[in-house]
């Protein structure tokens, strides 16, 4: 599977979805085909299958090696204005500012975040919060090891 491929794809700010096995693959193929999109899959039976249809086997199983390998077959650059452009759970794009009045009546954030944090957003599509804090430095952190300073760009 590559769902976390295609969190990490989407904390780079690229345009991803993601198919859930359960899904049905001819729905996917269509899908990809009218948008125009690249698969990217692991299953050789599946590429092989496509029909006019630009698709890449991720040849590894394991996560940073997976990443690795589209980062360098697409030749993916990293730019910093674009880090959690987009929403890791849903791919949207798009957040808008939430008021530590609203985030305080929901219970979607923990009591320990809320003694710290003032600053949330919530994506347009799903409603995933966010605020910066050691998940979002972790990322940042994990950026900068695949692609180099990234604080230089």
């Amino acid at each position: 599977m590559l769902g976390r491929v295609a969190k990490w794809l989407r904390m780079t700010g690229i345009d991803v979805l993601h198919w859930d096995k359960c899904d049905e693959k001819s729905n996917m193929l269509i899908q990809a085909t009218v948008e125009h999109r690249i698969v990217l899959t692991r299953d050789r039976k599946l590429a092989k299958q496509r029909q006019a249809l630009a698709c890449y086997v991720v040849l590894s199983d394991n996560i940073e090696a997976q990443f690795q390998e589209i980062k360098k077959h697409f030749s993916i650059e990293f730019k910093e204005e674009t880090f959690m452009s987009r929403c890791a759970k849903c791919n949207g794009k798009g957040f808008r500012i939430v008021p530590l009045e609203e985030v305080r009546v929901g219970d979607d954030v923990p009591a320990r975040v809320l003694e710290t944090v003032t600053d949330f957003w919530a994506c347009l599509l799903c409603a995933q919060l966010y605020w910066v804090g050691p998940k979002y430095s972790t990322a940042h952190a994990k950026m900068q090891e695949i692609f180099g300073d990234i604080g230089s760009q």
